[in-house]
Formats: structure tokens, C-alpha cells, sequence
């Protein structure tokens, strides 16, 4: 049973790391369609981070939100909410107990600015040039338990750039990191 157990698993891991570089694929190919609706970011945020609130309560990590504009942007709500998800997720992943997650929106002239940070371990400034690559995992993150397949963040990047939009990042090893979505 247990071998069984481990085959399972193993086995959906891999079903769900295919259908991540498929969509990947469709995006990159410009196969992918995109519904686009006119959304209040504000309230889309909102809605999504209160989802991941009792995630984050458990784990110990308090996530904040800071809404500073009334923004509405036409994206596909669903392919967006996945965006969200991913940075929350790898927030969550990549933060101790105790540490803060925040989002935050404003806008800079036409254009939204989403931010979510992180109190986590941080990147190293030699593997930031290198997180948005399909496959590619710092050293550090292959040995956290809860690693990853190495194509969220490319999915990510594919999303928003299909969306019109572009992403990048900062960070300090070891203080923390701050992923920016402008639309």
C-alpha cells in the first residue's frame, strides 16, 4: 500500500507538472485565449488574498493588504487568479513562522502596480536574473521540502506578459523578496 501510495503521488506530480509546461507552452505559442473583463483590482485582490488567509494563520505568517488607488484593469479573472496564486503561494513557501506577507496596489500613471512581498529567505542576487526560466530552482529551494517544479514563476511571467503586462523582481538573501506585476 504504501509503495502504491508513493507511485500515486509521483504520479500526480508529474500529471500536474505536464499540464503546467502545456499551458506554458499555449502561452508562449500564443495559442491561449484570454476572456478579458474589465475588473476592479481592488476587490479581485481582496477577494483572492482572503482566500489564502486561513493558509497563511496557520503557518504562522501574517498577510496584510494595502489598497492605496481604485484601480479596474481588463484582464482574464481566471488566468489572473492564478498569477496571485503562484506569488502567494511562493510567499508562503519561502517565509518562515513569523514573517510578513503584504500586497499591495497603486497605480503610476495608466498602469497598475501590484506588489506582493515577503519577509522570507530572500534570492541570491547571482539566481534573481534567472527565476522567471522555465525549469530553474536555486540550489536552495531543490532542498526546502516543499520545492517546486521550477515553471510557476515562467507561467507567471507568460500570464502577465500575455496580458500586456510585465513582472520583475527584487530581493535581498536572507531579508526578503518583492515581486511587482504592472498591467
Amino acid at each position: 500500500q504504501e509503495r502504491l501510495n508513493l507511485c500515486v503521488n509521483e504520479m500526480n506530480r508529474l500529471a500536474e507538472l505536464i499540464g503546467n509546461v502545456d499551458v506554458l507552452s499555449r502561452i508562449e505559442a500564443e495559442t491561449l485565449t484570454l476572456n478579458l473583463e474589465l475588473t476592479d483590482m481592488k476587490k479581485f485582490l481582496a477577494y483572492v488574498i482572503e482566500s489564502f488567509e486561513p493558509v497563511f494563520a496557520k503557518a504562522g505568517i501574517e498577510l496584510t493588504s494595502e489598497f492605496l488607488n481604485e484601480v479596474s484593469c481588463e484582464i482574464d479573472r481566471e488566468k489572473f487568479r492564478h498569477v496571485i496564486d503562484n506569488l502567494l503561494s511562493n510567499a508562503l513557501r519561502y517565509t518562515d513562522r513569523g514573517g510578513k506577507v503584504k500586497v499591495k496596489l497603486t497605480a503610476e500613471n495608466k498602469d497598475a502596480l501590484i506588489e506582493v512581498s515577503d519577509t522570507g529567505i530572500g534570492i541570491a542576487p547571482e539566481d534573481l536574473p534567472n527565476i522567471f526560466e522555465r525549469f530553474w530552482r536555486a540550489d536552495e529551494s531543490r532542498t526546502r521540502v516543499t520545492g517546486g517544479s521550477g515553471v510557476g514563476l515562467a507561467i507567471v511571467k507568460a500570464t502577465i506578459e500575455a496580458h500586456g503586462g510585465r513582472i520583475s523582481a527584487k530581493s535581498i538573501k536572507g531579508r526578503g523578496s518583492c515581486f511587482t506585476v504592472r498591467l
